[in-house]
């Protein structure tokens, strides 16, 4: 958001050029609608209408499910990233502490903001080259999987130095910038880029990259960025990066007002609705806007980016004991009956199996995969759904019982 590319700067013009643009330029109330439109078509309806609906990531051309592997060159790229920027704050206390005027102490915070940006955009290519190759067929998953648990805990170092999203740490950039200043307001930018690298998903990446125990994770890919989501312990995470959602051309302030005007666009069932519990926002300087909503469901981050108004960066934690789900797909036979819910590419999907409405403990198998077995109280297997059709079966009294769902 901070650096502008020339590309970017020739791609506005040609957009101001354009008859609807100059339409909307004339008409203040057709320029509010067509983003009102754009804003409600980011975030789809994902399991009902009466949940929360979800960031979506309409051109993903690549999805499968897999968990990293442990690697020791990735393990070690991490434990470096963290000594070499816990070093660099202790360095830049030591540099300011020596600086003999302010202008000095200008010079050294400029250069490690400078410093810092460079480490942001090496990040952010990292992450891109792993994504295209993945997408190019030159990767696979896990391998795109472990760059991105690699990537968690590298960007959460870096966030460090920068300061965190919260209150800034002792001896972070932040913590020496003055309010108001453009070094500031720069630093909130990066704060903002690196983000979309570090969350709950990417965790649990990081956590099977140093040989932990990992979770299942969906793994979806587009030109546009990804979307990573897991299951833990009747929890759904799910996290999704739209760099296409980004408007790199500048900062504006957002009011109050028209913050709450966007969410209740995006979110009308968790903002607006019978879900809502709560909300808070912390502000990137002008360049985004992070809104924290919690609603009975769940939780979800969503980061906006201050000039277009779009949200890029979604996080999201679902109680799956409670969530609502719409009805989907059903199959009968012999009074056994298997049902399988809405869902989402990569989104939780609930898989059931009953007798004469009693509940029934069996193992389901998703396009020849085994994912779990139904619960032995409720007959019910929470799991992630594939992208596209896909098949899901069971074998219930020697006989197989077989439904053919889509997520899209």
């Amino acid at each position: 958001m901070s650096r502008v590319s020339a590309s970017l700067a020739l791609a506005a013009l040609l957009l101001l050029a354009t008859p609807l643009a100059v339409a909307a330029a004339d008409d203040p109330a057709l320029a509010e609608s067509s983003t009102a439109d754009a804003q409600t078509a980011a975030t789809v309806v994902g399991l009902s209408e009466n949940t929360s609906r979800v960031l979506a990531l309409p051109d993903a051309q690549r999805s499968n499910f897999t968990t990293p592997d442990a690697s020791v060159m990735a393990s070690l790229r991490m434990d470096t990233a963290a000594a070499t920027w816990t070093l660099s704050r202790e360095s830049l206390a030591q540099k300011l502490a020596a600086a003999g005027t302010q202008a000095e102490r200008q010079r050294v915070l400029e250069n490690a903001t400078e410093n810092a940006a460079a480490a942001v955009d090496r990040l952010l290519e990292r992450e891109r080259a792993a994504r295209q190759a993945y997408l190019d067929g030159d990767s696979t998953a896990e391998r795109y999987a472990t760059t991105l648990g690699e990537l968690q805990t590298r960007a959460d170092a870096l966030l460090s130095y920068i300061g965190p999203r919260n209150d800034p740490a002792p001896n972070s950039l932040l913590s020496y910038a003055d309010r108001g200043s453009d070094l500031r307001s720069t630093l909130f930018a990066l704060q903002a880029e690196v983000t979309p690298l570090v969350t709950d998903p990417g965790a649990s990446a990081a956590r099977a990259v140093r040989g932990g125990l990992g979770d299942r994770l969906s793994v979806l890919a587009a030109p546009s960025g990804f979307a990573l989501s897991t299951i833990a312990d009747g929890l759904y995470q799910r996290t999704v990066y739209r760099t296409d959602l980004l408007d790199e051309n500048g900062a504006r302030e957002v009011s109050s007002s028209e913050l709450d005007s966007i969410l209740d666009a995006l979110y009308p069932w968790a903002r607006g609705g019978d879900g809502f519990v709560s909300s808070g926002r912390y502000q990137f300087g002008g360049y985004a806007y992070r809104a924290r909503i919690t609603h009975l469901h769940g939780t979800i981050l969503s980061y906006m980016d201050a000039s277009s108004g779009q949200p890029y960066h979604e996080t999201r934690e679902t109680a799956l004991s409670v969530v609502a789900t719409d009805p989907g797909w059903t199959n009968a036979s012999g009074n056994y009956t298997l049902a399988v819910n809405r869902s989402y590419p990569g989104g939780p999907l609930r898989v059931s199996v009953t007798h004469d409405g009693s509940a029934v403990s069996v193992p389901i198998t998703i396009d020849g995969e085994r994912v779990g077995t139904t619960g032995v109280e409720d007959g019910v297997l929470w799991t992630l759904a594939p992208r596209g059709e896909f098949a899901v079966t069971t074998t219930v009294a020697g006989e197989e019982l077989r439904v053919n769902a889509t997520a899209t």
